[in-house]
This record gives C-alpha cells, sequence and structure tokens, in this order.
C-alpha cells in the first residue's frame, strides 16, 4: 500500500525548490524519494529504505546545497 496519500497528522513534511512549493508529503521516504527524483544523480547515494536519521540529516544538508528548503509541518 502506497503512503504517499495517507492522512497522516505526524510525519507531514513539503519543500520548496526554484520558488515553488510542493504539496504536503506524507512520510521521511516519500520526501527523500521526491527530491531525489527532481535532484537528478546528486542525492542519489541515499536509500530512503534503510535511512537513520543521521542519514536523513545528511541528505538534507545535500538537498539543500543543491536548492531545496525543506519543512517539517505540525498542526498548532
Amino acid at each position: 500500500m502506497s503512503t504517499a496519500l495517507e492522512n497522516s497528522e505526524a510525519n507531514l513534511y513539503a519543500y520548496e525548490y526554484q520558488g515553488q512549493m510542493s504539496e504536503r508529503i506524507t512520510y521521511r521516504k516519500n520526501l527523500v524519494n521526491l527530491i531525489k527524483a527532481r535532484c537528478g544523480d546528486e542525492l542519489q547515494e541515499f536509500d530512503a529504505n534503510t535511512m537513520s536519521g543521521e542519514d536523513f540529516g545528511r541528505f538534507l544538508e545535500r538537498a539543500k546545497a543543491e536548492g531545496f528548503t525543506v519543512y517539517r509541518l505540525n498542526r498548532l
């Protein structure tokens, strides 16, 4: 079952790239895969299926260097 459209109150993300905001993204795995798809070869070393918290931090740093700003969405 795909989690891409799952209605999750936790684990929500969005990213901005070249002045465009993404749709709401559920789960870190989906976020990583969507950014990798837009970025080409620069982030292909990261595997969303086996990514640890430390790997995710490194991924976010590299994504930022490629022009992505990632947001974690929290309901207030």
